[in-house]
């Protein structure tokens, strides 16, 4: 390659990497965003005590998950 070519091969930024999650972080990320959704519907002043308890007996679980998955990833760094 001539001098000229090898100046422009320098002077053309590399692709910065972005990071790819592991399938425990998109998990992760993944349960956070159901949470928030249960915790908005849980907000809500329409619910009957029945879909109250349901909706929060399922919020409880995604957050137990949240929690177990959050350890266990920080148990692997």
């Amino acid at each position: 390659m001539s001098d000229l070519g090898e100046m422009l091969m320098q002077a053309v930024p590399e692709e910065p990497t972005v990071p790819v999650p592991s399938p425990e972080e998109k998990e992760y990320y993944e349960l956070l965003e159901r949470a928030l959704k249960g915790a908005e519907y849980l907000e809500r002043t329409d619910l009957t005590p029945e879909q109250w308890r349901k909706g929060e007996q399922l919020y409880d679980a995604i957050c137990r998950k949240v929690l177990k998955l959050r350890a266990e990833m920080e148990a692997k760094a």
